[in-house]
């Protein structure tokens, strides 16, 4: 923090640097883009060891990676982050402690008798870059089928919300010989049968293209969507994410019902 009553520009950071000894700067992404443009300065930042920046945008400068790689991460070797098989093509996410980068670790400050962490955060290999990671789900949400099979669901759920006529999507299917897909519409269900079923049909297109495109090709089945009732909306936080397990609870009996209405057929995969 800059001293009080002070408005914080480029001749204040200046002056820190000059006469403050800073190791750490904690600023805002405006102050990064100016002092980007003020090479008078920045010599005078080399005997810092860190400069973090939070609150709002930043810009990025004209380093833009390949359209195809924008949804994965790399991350900083200190971070000690470690990816473990859990299933072929899936690791898990678990951070490691080593004294030497206890600068970057600051979990093991929260949690100082711990030597790793398991973060419980699913990722997929780049297919070409070696430690470029994208986001798969989270392990405490995995569908673990009856023949053993674990599905991550958030890619499925992802492709089916993308839907203009789905507000949210679950899977479900523990123990199931098949997982199925909890819809909750963004308008009550069509009364017209001849609109349901279009609707529907649209609707299995998108299962379709999130089985194409899933880990495990040929699990999701045409007949396996469970309409949400509109007076039981899915139980939300105040972010409006969804309470996964709460809204599950809400629906188990339509979901065993949906199951024992299929007894041990399958239904037919795409």
């Amino acid at each position: 923090m800059g001293p009080a009553g002070v408005t914080p520009n480029l001749s204040l950071f200046q002056s820190l640097a000059d006469y403050g000894k800073v190791d750490i700067w904690f600023v805002l992404p405006q102050y990064v883009n100016e002092l980007g443009q003020a090479p008078e300065i920045l010599p005078k930042l080399r005997s810092s060891k860190l400069m973090a920046v939070a609150g709002e945008g930043f810009l990025t400068g004209n380093l833009i990676v390949d359209r195809d790689n924008f949804l994965y991460f790399a991350f900083h070797p200190y971070s000690g982050f470690d990816f473990r098989e859990v299933e072929p093509g899936v690791y898990e996410h678990w951070v490691v402690r080593n004294e030497k980068w206890s600068l970057f670790q600051g979990i093991f400050h929260t949690f100082p008798d711990a030597q790793e962490i398991n973060l419980k955060d699913l990722y997929a290999k780049h297919p070409t870059k070696p430690d470029h990671w994208l986001y798969w789900g989270r392990s405490d949400d995995i569908i673990a089928l009856a023949d053993g099979i674990k599905i991550s669901p958030s890619h499925v759920e992802a492709t089916i919300s993308a839907h203009p006529s789905v507000n949210e999507c679950l899977m479900v299917g523990t123990g199931q010989k098949f997982p199925a897909l909890l819809v909750e519409l963004n308008d009550p269900k069509p009364s017209d049968p001849t609109a349901l079923e279009q609707l529907l049909a649209t609707i299995q297109r998108q299962i379709q293209k999130a089985d194409n495109s899933s880990l495990y090709r040929g699990y999701l089945h045409n007949d396996c969507i469970i309409l949400a009732d509109p007076k039981r909306p899915f139980v939300r936080t105040d972010k409006l994410t969804v309470k996964r397990q709460q809204t599950l609870t809400l629906y188990q009996q339509d979901i065993e019902r949906f199951y024992v209405s299929r007894g041990d057929e399958a239904g037919w995969a795409f």
